[in-house]
Parts: C-alpha cells; structure tokens; sequence
C-alpha cells in the first residue's frame, strides 16, 4: 500500500509516499522511504481513521522539519 498525501489535499503535494499497511483499527505501519523512518500508529478504534490520517500526516511533517 503506498499512501499518496497529494491524493487528500493539493496543498499536500511533495510529500513522501509511504510504504506500508493499514489494518481496520487505524493500526498503521508504514516506512517513510526520505527520511530512513519506520512508522507505527495504533488508534484502536475504527472511528479513530481520520484521526490516525492526521497524526501519520503530523509524524512525516515532523520528521521533515527535524531533516531540515
């Protein structure tokens, strides 16, 4: 699975796309290929998906701004 960010927003576009998976209960395991990074989120929950969308979204800011 490769997440695509420019897909959710056009202000998203130039960020990294992500390899990995997501499971029903916004667990998320994905490898952020620019920035060496392996990533793990576990919200738990379905009703917790956009959240966890968020948060994977705030995690590669992050980890691009501490690149820079």
């Amino acid at each position: 699975m490769t997440v695509r960010f420019e897909e959710f927003a056009p202000w998203l576009r130039g960020q990294p796309r992500l390899q990995g998976h997501i499971g029903v209960t916004a667990t998320h395991l994905f490898r952020d290929p620019v920035h060496c990074a392996d990533i793990a989120l576990n919200f738990a929950s379905t009703r917790e998906m956009t959240r966890s969308f968020r948060t994977l979204f705030e995690v590669v800011r992050l980890l691009g701004k501490a690149a820079s």
